[in-house]
């Protein structure tokens, strides 16, 4: 049997399934964007006051609403860094439809 990693065997070459280069150079992708670092902000805020009212105020309601807030907040930034992250992908991947990986973003649009 031939040895694959010495270009022997297999069904195809390496170099017909690797996506084709492009002459294009990537931006450089900064570790958090504005709207992440505003996203964390009101998040942080969100949890201040909901555990200020929850000390504060405390009874059944305002534990709960409390509860609640302290995890809409999180959660919001949360999506915002995955909604980052999507686009960084767009844009690596390029919108020609040669997206590999990433087809079904780049078929909807996201």
């Amino acid at each position: 049997m031939a040895d694959v990693e010495n270009g022997g065997g297999g069904s195809t070459p390496a170099t017909a399934t690797g996506p084709t280069k492009s002459n294009k150079k990537l931006k450089k992708v900064w570790a958090h964007t504005p709207m992440e670092i505003f996203s964390g902000a009101l998040a942080t805020v969100s949890v201040g006051t909901s555990v200020t009212a929850i000390v504060m105020a405390y009874s059944p309601i305002v534990l709960t609403a409390g509860i609640l807030s302290s995890v809409v907040g999180p959660y919001a930034y949360y999506q915002q860094t995955k909604l980052t992250d999507i686009i960084a992908l767009k844009e690596t991947h390029g919108k020609d439809g040669s997206c590999g990986i990433v087809l079904m973003l780049c078929r909807y649009d996201i």
